[in-house]
């Protein structure tokens, strides 16, 4: 799985989990802003510092209490600092008045894999296709969670789409536990690689 601490990354930054991070759900790729929020830091050059992004995101709130972005920005911290449970908490507060986010849709699949609970990351991971179907990168803890649920075959599909959006997630899939069943499988090989088989061109 790969989660906001990742699967968070940084807005802008590359797809593949920092250094240090857990294995799973993938850093979300963050939407363009809302009308009247702060725009983004520039990306990190190392890893993510997620006390630095946590106490960003609460002076952002504590300036703007209406700045929705720096709300999902605080939960994405929440969850990157390993906080699986509050930041769950955080993101169904800001659904509930932001249903239409995909990202944080996504963040919320991550904090529901690593509490354990692959039926309702699914689900989750479903909502934020429905919201926008060009949210691939959503595609990747959705197929962590189907393989937690024993769905092989639906796993690979998702993570063959989250690869077509983004290839550098086919070496954080080579490495993730979460896809350690399939490793044997010449369908995952290929996936990861890149290999389609038609040899040179």
């Amino acid at each position: 799985m790969d989660d906001g601490t990742d699967r968070s990354r940084a807005p802008g930054a590359s797809p593949a989990r920092a250094p240090g991070t857990p294995a799973g759900a993938l850093p979300s790729e963050p939407p363009a802003p809302p009308p009247g929020a702060a725009p983004d830091p520039a990306p990190p050059a190392g890893p993510v510092d997620w006390h630095a992004r946590l106490h960003a995101a609460m002076q952002a709130i504590a300036d703007n209490p209406a700045d929705r972005r720096a709300e999902l920005d605080r939960a994405h911290a929440t969850l990157g600092l390993g906080h699986h449970g509050p930041a769950l908490a955080l993101l169904d507060h800001y659904l509930r008045r932001v249903p239409d986010d995909p990202r944080a849709w996504d963040l919320r699949a991550a904090a529901l894999l690593y509490l354990g609970r692959p039926d309702a990351a699914e689900a989750s991971g479903t909502r934020a296709l429905e919201v926008d179907p060009d949210y691939r990168v959503a595609h990747y803890n959705r197929a962590c969670a189907r393989m937690r649920r024993g769905d092989a075959d639906g796993a690979l599909a998702d993570l063959a789409a989250a690869c077509a959006a983004d290839p550098d997630l086919r070496d954080i899939a080579r490495h993730d536990p979460d896809f350690a069943p399939l490793r044997r499988r010449p369908d995952f090989k290929r996936l990861v690689t890149g290999d389609d088989g038609a040899g040179p061109r």
